[in-house]
């Protein structure tokens, strides 16, 4: 209702169209995590893509919009059994938060935890233990254990451990991850 609304009055407020490009691009981003969430990782593709197509450059929330949807389409990715696609675009948004995060940001480990399932699920284990391994330390160190980051992280080294023949470490079970939980997860600082 909010972008129909700017839609129709931006011409009487002189509103940006980044404004409006920037809600659509949000929106996009919220419908696709909501079809991933549910299961559909067909829908999660296309409407995170059109997040990130429709995320304009100069808008203040463009990075965290885009980080956000490439990082969910991997996962949609990883969901619809594409490793391979999955993992070039792990290293695309790798290139792409290397050059504006500061090390050891709980993004590019995230994402580096993202690219490890990926290289496991192709049976390229000895190249994503230490990925998965890194990512999974940093992620402890920087969030609660109950964060979605840090769960998604213990579950590709657990089931790495396991593919491997080793012992996966024993880890308290937690309650399922709330909306407000994961909406703190984004914007929580590292």
């Amino acid at each position: 209702n909010r972008i129909l609304l700017l839609e129709a009055t931006a011409g009487r407020r002189k509103l940006d169209s980044i404004e409006v490009a920037s809600l659509h691009a949000k929106h996009a981003l919220e419908t696709g995590l909501t079809a991933l969430a549910l299961g559909e990782a067909d829908q999660a593709v296309a409407s995170l893509n059109e997040s990130i197509d429709r995320s304009p450059a100069r808008s203040v929330g463009h990075i965290a919009i885009v980080n956000a949807a490439r990082t969910a389409k991997i996962d949609a990715l990883l969901a619809l059994g594409r490793p391979r696609d999955a993992e070039l675009l792990a290293h695309e948004l790798l290139a792409a938060q290397i050059t504006v995060l500061p090390p050891g940001h709980r993004w590019i480990a995230a994402t580096r935890s993202a690219l490890g399932e990926s290289l496991y699920l192709q049976g390229r284990g000895e190249e994503a233990e230490p990925l998965l391994v890194s990512s999974d330390a940093m992620l402890s160190a920087a969030l609660r254990s109950e964060s979605e980051l840090v769960r998604a992280s213990r579950r590709r080294l657990d089931e790495l451990t396991r593919r491997l023949g080793r012992p996966v470490r024993a880890t308290p079970e937690l309650p399922p991850l709330t909306a407000e939980r994961r909406a703190v997860d984004n914007t929580d600082k590292n």
